[in-house]
């Protein structure tokens, strides 16, 4: 029975309207937000009023002459703070590839919020995804270049190459391998080869030469500058406690981060596996900012205290403490397996598959934004020290 009073335009707002979960959603927005204050109110303290204390103490002993031996905590790590971290190429690859990711996944959800495309409409989703990420591919090639070049990096062409081959070609090697499952074993749908072809295509002759210039332009233009002199001889790391190890900081942060997704992860998945409409995207895109705060206040928070216990290399660990999160999300997603009637073997296999794409890129945007948030507020900080 056609509704001869209903607009074409308002024909989905019964789903809106009828969400039984949408409560539930907003919950998990408020409680991101708490987790948001808290962690800004956290780095507030830090930053406004520890660090710059510490810096206006230290300034005034060299002004009146004193020796600064005595000072402890962060301001003992002026010649070490940008030491080239090991595995340098890597790290800067997966910045590049983690940034490329969050701009599209972002743009994404903001064009599907102003209503640019229509998300009922079948792979316009996926559509805008795959073209936003491979116009992106600039922005990749040039932060992975001035990050590689930033830690002396000195093999460019090898960085070049592995911005535009490395990620993206684990996740395409991943999508062929669970298409190849599927079409062998027939329990769904496969993409059409016409369609994987179109991919790699775009792939080999847009995405690669749009790195290729971002990588190139960002080798060309003048390196980021140190705001302190490195020491030739690296700086001995004191023993640490339980609190400021690794392992502490990568297991507690990667929680913290998780707690503000977890609901909207389930919701995903039930729309991706079981068919649900999912029709809020106000509410993703706003999780997804929140996250991306969350991320950058936790790795700075947790980048300070390790600071202050005089370890200086935070490179990999701002990029690990909050790409944890990704680890989460996998055990969440297992879970969701593990209820009874869910799927069969292979069913399972294509699930996991899917989900280690998802988890993988997840991992390298956290990342991502973790070491950029720790790496902008230390040259920050180090900038405003009165050097010798």
């Amino acid at each position: 029975i056609k509704n001869q009073s209903l607009n074409y335009e308002y024909r989905f707002n019964y789903i809106y309207n009828n969400n039984e979960y949408g409560h539930i959603r907003w919950v998990s927005i408020i409680l991101s937000i708490v987790i948001v204050l808290t962690l800004s109110t956290v780095c507030a303290y830090l930053l406004v009023r520890a660090v710059r204390s510490d810096i206006s103490k230290y300034t005034e002993l060299l002004n009146t002459g004193f020796d600064t031996q005595d000072e402890y905590g962060w301001k003992l790590l002026k010649g070490d703070i940008f030491r080239a971290p090991r595995y340098r190429l890597l790290l800067a690859v997966s910045i590049g590839n983690g940034i490329q990711i969050v701009s599209m996944a972002l743009f994404t959800l903001f064009f599907a919020v102003i209503g640019f495309y229509s998300t009922y409409t079948r792979g316009s989703l996926v559509t805008c995804l795959i073209v936003l990420y491979i116009l992106l591919g600039t922005l990749s090639g040039f932060i992975s270049a001035r990050i590689y070049k930033f830690f002396d990096g000195e093999h460019w062409k090898m960085c070049v190459l592995a911005s535009a081959l490395l990620h993206p070609g684990v996740i395409f090697s991943a999508l062929l391998m669970i298409n190849f499952v599927i079409r062998i074993s027939s329990i769904g749908s496969s993409i059409p080869f016409l369609t994987l072809f179109e991919l790699f295509s775009l792939w080999t002759f847009i995405s690669i030469p749009l790195t290729f210039i971002g990588s190139i332009y960002g080798f060309k233009r003048r390196a980021i500058k140190s705001p302190v002199k490195k020491n030739l001889i690296p700086r001995t790391i004191p023993r640490q406690t339980f609190y400021s190890k690794r392992t502490f900081a990568i297991l507690l942060g990667g929680f913290i981060c998780f707690l503000c997704i977890y609901l909207q992860l389930y919701f995903i998945i039930q729309s991706i596996w079981l068919r649900h409409s999912y029709v809020m995207f106000g509410l993703l895109y706003c999780a997804a900012i929140l996250l991306v705060v969350v991320c950058a206040e936790v790795a700075v928070v947790f980048c300070y205290f390790h600071l202050c216990a005089e370890d200086y290399r935070w490179q990999w660990r701002s990029f690990l403490t909050v790409g944890f999160t990704a680890f989460y999300c996998f055990i969440y997603i297992a879970l969701i397996y593990s209820q009874p009637d869910r799927m069969s073997l292979l069913g399972g296999f294509v699930y996991f598959g899917y989900s280690f794409i998802m988890i993988y890129m997840l991992l390298l945007a956290t990342g991502s934004v973790g070491f950029l948030s720790c790496f902008y507020v230390l040259l920050k900080m180090f900038s405003s020290i009165k050097v010798e």
